[in-house]
């Protein structure tokens, strides 16, 4: 798979510090048919700009890995995850298991509400695995 990917010099100041700037290229077959990469990918990331309300093809692509490395890798992959998918839908998650009473991600959002009361519960995610 040929996949190039070049670091421009434009950095730019976000709070967490700089972000370096990327561009990727991916060449991908199409035809007249569906399911072609070309269509596929176009698609995944259509539904993924609509899904993030979101114009940003960036933010869309950066969606659809998310989702798949999420799927493919196990809970604990999926866990590590959560953080971007709350930055970019800029929502608070809580998960809890299924099968037992264990939160498996969110116990600070949880206990930052219970320390706020009825004051909001400010911004900071759960950043590390359980």
């Amino acid at each position: 798979m040929q996949l190039d990917l070049l670091t421009t010099p434009r950095a730019r100041r976000r709070r967490e510090g700089v972000e370096q700037l990327h561009v990727l290229r991916v060449p991908l077959y199409d035809a007249d048919e569906p399911g072609t990469q070309f269509k596929v990918v176009h698609e995944a990331v259509a539904l993924a700009k609509e899904m993030a309300r979101t114009s940003h093809l960036g933010h869309a692509l950066s969606l659809v890995c998310t989702h798949f490395i999420a799927m493919m890798g196990g809970r604990s992959e999926a866990v590590r995850l959560l953080v971007p998918f709350e930055k970019l839908l800029g929502v608070r998650l809580i998960i809890v298991d299924r099968q037992s009473p264990t939160i498996l991600y969110g116990m600070n959002t949880i206990q930052g509400l219970a320390d706020a009361g009825d004051e909001p519960a400010g911004t900071r995610g759960d950043d590390a695995l359980p």
